[in-house]
């Protein structure tokens, strides 16, 4: 796809949290399965962008970012965009700590208020788990796959994938509780 060679490969959140704080963009190896069935632990990686970076850093990811930045979206609407700082939209996923956990996860962007975010993981059927644009070290932007092929997150087969995805939450978390046998009728 393009040219890797600049961009650190690492094998924890903690190290790629280190690389992205100090600008540089990061190929980690995903460690958690709250993101299946999109990201499989130890089997996909991701290209983690930081949030805060240099303009003329010359790394091949810069292309990618760009066009991250650059998605038409509805008038900023459900997303938070600042100048110097890459933009975090809805169903974008995100490296960061949440309120509820001093772990670092990869999560999904489910709904942006300004600074605040809300976030789940694509496994995850409990409720929301908050975070502020602060709280998120790096925003994924390319996914490679166990059979060496990448996926963009700002192409459209990607976005409409996970606008899917999180569209059927309601579906997916009805079906789990008729599963498991949770509805229980009294008479």
């Amino acid at each position: 796809m393009d040219n890797m060679e600049s961009i650190k490969a690492v094998q924890t959140y903690a190290q790629a949290q280190d690389e992205l704080l100090q600008g540089r963009f990061v190929r980690c190896t995903v460690r958690q399965d709250n993101m299946r069935p999109f990201l499989l632990d130890g089997v996909n990686q991701v290209l983690l962008c930081p949030m805060y970076h240099e303009k003329d850093a010359g790394h091949a990811g810069m292309q990618l970012l760009e066009k991250h930045n650059l998605r038409s979206g509805k008038g900023g609407r459900n997303a938070s965009v600042s100048k110097g700082r890459t933009a975090i939209r809805r169903r974008d996923i995100v490296l960061c700590r949440t309120d509820n956990s001093a772990d670092l996860r990869l999560m999904r962007v489910v709904h942006v208020w300004g600074t605040l975010l809300l976030l789940r993981g694509d496994a995850s059927f409990g409720p929301y788990e908050s975070a502020t644009v602060s709280d998120v070290s790096g925003v994924v932007l390319s996914i490679t796959h166990r059979n060496g092929n990448t996926s963009d997150t700002t192409s459209k087969k990607w976005r409409y994938s996970s606008k899917a995805w999180t569209l059927s939450y309601k579906m997916r978390k009805y079906y789990k509780k008729i599963k498991h046998g949770l509805f229980v009728q009294t008479l």
